[in-house]
């Protein structure tokens, strides 16, 4: 009979455990299963090659104070009172794509150490963007929802990861961040399914 069940995450191989387990279960009866895997991608981790923390736009990137900050300062105009100043870090990770001339590989950036954090994120913003050698913008996306994949030809690239907080020494300790890339494979590589642990490794 044909499939019925598909599995809603990826998983994952790593090159230290060389097997991924995946569990099922049927709650309201027996049923005969037929697991058919293929590999679609590979993962490819990144550490920054370079990265700077400049202080934000005198006029734009500066957080207004509170009331409370307001009457501390014993002002009437809270225009007057001193906001909180906005530092920005960009990190630059850089890499190459290799192979035929002219064919395009699929690849999606992502930064698993901040993904789906919106409210509970400890920075005031994540945006990311992909250079050619040329600096045109090839794409560009946040940490919050996977961006869709970027064909890419052979070539040198680089990504830039923008990362703002109003304390400049949260920043400097995120100056290690990896970016996680998926490189989309030609063909769909075909893995075999074993039915006991001990079988795959």
């Amino acid at each position: 009979r044909s499939p019925t069940l598909i599995s809603s995450q990826p998983i994952t191989i790593t090159a230290a455990s060389e097997f991924a387990r995946l569990g099922a279960s049927t709650p309201l009866r027996a049923e005969q299963l037929n697991p058919v895997c293929s590999l679609k991608s590979v993962s490819r981790a990144l550490r920054p090659q370079d990265s700077d923390i400049n202080l934000g736009s005198v006029e734009r990137d500066v957080v207004p104070p509170s009331d409370a900050e307001v009457r501390a300062s014993n002002s009437q105009q809270s225009s007057t009172a001193i906001g909180t100043q906005i530092y920005e870090m960009r990190l630059r990770y850089k890499f190459s794509i290799e192979g035929e001339e002219g064919k395009e590989i699929p690849v999606r950036p992502s930064f698993p150490s901040l993904f789906n954090q919106l409210y509970d994120s400890p920075l005031d913003s994540q945006l990311w963007a992909l250079e050619d050698g040329n600096s045109q913008i090839l794409g560009y996306g946040g940490a919050i929802h996977h961006a869709n994949p970027v064909s890419l030809k052979k070539g040198e690239y680089t990504l830039t990861l923008l990362l703002r907080h109003p304390d400049r020494y949260v920043l400097e300790q995120m100056k290690d961040i990896p970016c996680e890339l998926s490189l989309g494979l030609s063909a769909p590589l075909t893995c075999n399914v074993y039915d006991q642990l001990d079988k795959a490794s």
